[in-house]
């Protein structure tokens, strides 16, 4: 969406990922959908990621496939 600040992080770093989730990542959807308690700025807490090789796109450990964009 226009104006959030994920659409201005993309922008600016010209990269992002795609992370295939399984059923039992449900919880990481919703944090990442808006749908959760947890503070904007805590959203990676307690899921381990690592960035692309090349980017700074998260790339979620434990994921079924993930997809590095430019």
């Amino acid at each position: 969406t226009k104006g959030t600040r994920t659409t201005a992080m993309i922008e600016e770093s010209k990269a992002f990922a795609v992370n295939i989730l399984a059923l039992e990542h449900a919880e990481l959807s919703n944090r990442f959908a808006g749908r959760h308690s947890h503070a904007e700025d805590d959203r990676f807490a307690g899921y381990p990621w690592t960035p692309a090789p090349g980017s700074v796109a998260p790339l979620f450990a434990g994921c079924v496939a993930h997809m590095d964009c430019e």
